[in-house]
């Protein structure tokens, strides 16, 4: 099985040559399941062509926001709109915020700011819960009619959203472990506000990542369900 992944940023500047562009960190979550990957780097222009022999479809986090509405978004969301109900789509962080703006919801500023650090997850479905790492500024505000939440926290309600079997996405980061993480707030905590650096430091150690996502994302586009 092939999955295309829709690549929305470049790493900060001290990350990418030790661990490349974000699709790696991608191929690494995802390894060990039968799986290829092609990248398509969507902050540059670049989009899968109607005849792309992708199996299903995989968008990145980004440094930028969903708001800013720059050319390559508006390409990008239009297409999500077209492949969606096509191809299975997942969609991580600022994926998970485009892939529902596309689709009719609205992503705006988080009511509470920034969230960074490993952060405990609540399951709402049955699952197990679980602790990954976050980095955003904006949340999805108003969720797509078709999306149904799976995921939150105390501060975000729509933390995880499935679309049936047309769609998954997730508004923390689970191709981040704990050392890129930490390398990550080292090379750009700069763009975080005072309050957000304080947090990060004074929650620093108290969790560690721990969840099994990479398999869930897995077994999805194979099975079009979460469900083991």
């Amino acid at each position: 099985m092939k999955i295309g992944i829709l690549v929305t940023g470049h790493p900060a500047p001290k990350l990418a040559p030790k661990y490349g562009e974000y699709n790696k960190l991608f191929e690494k979550l995802l390894a060990g399941q039968d799986l290829e990957f092609e990248a398509f780097f969507s902050v540059d222009d670049e989009a899968p062509d109607p005849n792309n022999v992708c199996d299903g479809y995989l968008v990145t986090g980004s440094g930028r926001n969903v708001t800013e509405n720059a050319p390559w978004m508006g390409t990008l969301s239009d297409w999500l709109a077209k492949t969606y109900g096509q191809k299975p789509i997942v969609g991580v962080c600022f994926g998970h915020q485009i892939l529902a703006h596309a689709l009719g919801g609205r992503v705006d500023v988080s009511g509470c700011g920034w969230t960074v650090g490993v952060t405990p997850y609540q399951r709402v479905d049955g699952g197990e819960d679980f602790t990954a790492s976050a980095w955003h500024q904006y949340e999805v505000a108003e969720a797509p009619t078709d999306a149904r939440a799976f995921i939150e926290t105390d501060t975000c309600r729509y933390a995880g959203l499935t679309y049936g079997d047309k769609a998954l996405s997730y508004q923390m980061h689970p191709e981040f472990d704990d050392t890129y993480l930490a390398e990550l707030y080292e090379d750009y905590s700069y763009v975080l506000s005072a309050e957000a650096r304080q947090t990060y430091q004074r929650t620093l150690g108290r969790h560690r990542v721990n969840h099994k996502i990479g398999e869930e994302i897995g077994r999805f586009f194979k099975t079009g369900s979460i469900q083991a």
